[in-house]
């Protein structure tokens, strides 16, 4: 016992330097990534216009939003590792394939570390059809200051940010249907 609580003065102070050294850390980073994405008005927020964005594409090649005209996005960002963002795919393939017709794409940034190693196998099993793109360096991540995933945009034709939302989601849901039918009008 007397052990135990000697073991206890001495890791107790050790833990909350760790703690505070991690939370300082935390705060400088975040205060980092605002400086050099802007603050204030120069953050994205839902009624945002973006930049005109490169991405690259899974498997080769860039573009940018701007190459893609006419088009209402789904931007989403997500990870082979991640339970939530494997449960809404199905629901964004299904959203693609009934309203790719009439002017909505997805553009789905895996942002896996080794994205070559796991991709094909997932895309496979998830039976995903709909574009695939990478963020080697987290730039665009970092753009839209994602912290966790799936976390994905709504963009219109002329990049105007118009939701954007934390977690999963039905992308098939009625609500949803409704809000991308008047978008794309």
């Amino acid at each position: 016992l007397r052990q135990m609580k000697t073991a206890l003065k001495t890791a107790l102070p050790v833990l909350a330097i760790v703690v505070g050294a991690f939370l300082v850390l935390t705060v400088i980073q975040r205060n980092s990534t605002r400086e050099r994405h802007g603050s204030g008005d120069s953050e994205i927020t839902v009624g945002s216009t973006l930049p005109d964005y490169e991405l690259e594409r899974f498997g080769g090649g860039k573009v940018k939003l701007s190459q893609i005209p006419g088009k209402v996005f789904l931007l989403n960002f997500w990870a082979t590792w991640c339970d939530a963002c494997k449960v809404e795919m199905p629901s964004m393939q299904k959203a693609w394939e009934t309203y790719k017709a009439s002017g909505f794409e997805v553009l789905a940034v895996d942002v896996d570390e080794k994205p070559q190693a796991v991709l094909p196998r997932e895309l496979e099993n998830l039976k995903v059809k709909f574009p695939i793109f990478i963020d080697p360096k987290a730039t665009l991540a970092e753009s839209f200051d994602v912290h966790a995933i799936p976390f994905s945009v709504v963009i219109d034709r002329n990049r105007k940010v118009l939701d954007m939302v934390t977690g999963d989601r039905n992308w098939f849901s009625n609500s949803f249907r409704q809000d991308l039918e008047a978008w794309l009008k």
